[in-house]
């Protein structure tokens, strides 16, 4: 997922250099990754990728034993910030094999 212009596309990532990486958009067309920001990760995109939020806990969990507090995967004693949705996306994805 990546924000172009105010709108929220998914995209796949074609080529991958040390001085570029491009994109491959849906309609075919080639992007840049200066011409796109990073999603912020908000409370609406943990609902949409299945997380609740505990009011007593106040943590947001998925299946149980994904944790986030305050923007923070909670993984034993290790808390990492996590700023965009693709950071999400990205360690759920090296955790779980399943793809949010």
């Amino acid at each position: 997922m990546y924000e172009m212009q105010g709108e929220e596309h998914l995209g796949t990532i074609r080529q991958l250099r040390d001085e570029d990486c491009r994109l491959l958009e849906v309609h075919g067309y080639d992007y840049s990754y200066y011409e796109i920001d990073s999603i912020l990760l908000t409370d609406s995109w943990l609902e949409r990728f299945g997380f609740e939020y505990s009011e007593i806990l106040t943590v947001w969990t998925l299946s149980g034993s994904i944790i986030l507090s305050d923007f923070k995967f909670v993984l034993g004693l290790q808390h990492v910030q996590i700023e965009y949705v693709h950071q999400l996306q990205n360690i759920y994805f090296a955790l779980t094999g399943v793809e949010l």
